[in-house]
């Protein structure tokens, strides 16, 4: 039985092909061979081991999964491109690279993707940021 997903959404691709159960630290096959799904079972999430598997034994989700890759890395989303207009100059605070946000734009996020106030996630989010300026000794 899978837990409920916490935490961020897992990137690779590999993911379409496998499910994490982390009450046994167990990763689940869930590509269709013959009409049936493989379910063998794999110590950890590790994707390096998922991939080998793929890869060594079946053959048209490994082609499929390839494809994915490849056209993620031919079309980025906007997500992982930097933003220009918050460019100001080299060394600037609000800088920014292919993957990461400005701390205004994370600040400033969709409100339907934000975690409500009352929540224990926001709290640690919020916990986090403290303790982030208390540690590097950053002005707000």
């Amino acid at each position: 039985m899978a837990v409920p997903k916490v935490g961020r959404k897992r990137q690779s691709p590999i993911w379409d092909y496998f499910e994490y159960d982390c009450v046994s630290d167990k990763s689940k096959c869930l590509a269709v061979e013959g009409g049936k799904i493989c379910g063998q079972f794999m110590k950890g999430k590790n994707p390096t081991n998922l991939k080998v598997h793929l890869r060594s034994t079946h053959n048209e989700a490994n082609l499929a999964y390839l494809n994915i890759v490849k056209e993620n890395t031919e079309n980025p989303s906007p997500e992982t491109e930097p933003n220009p207009g918050n460019v100001t100059g080299p060394g600037s605070m609000t800088e920014t690279t292919a993957g990461q946000r400005t701390l205004q734009e994370c600040f400033h996020r969709r409100p339907d993707s934000c975690w409500l106030v009352n929540t224990q996630e926001h709290h640690k989010r919020e916990e986090a940021l403290v303790n982030l300026f208390i540690d590097t000794g950053m002005s707000t």
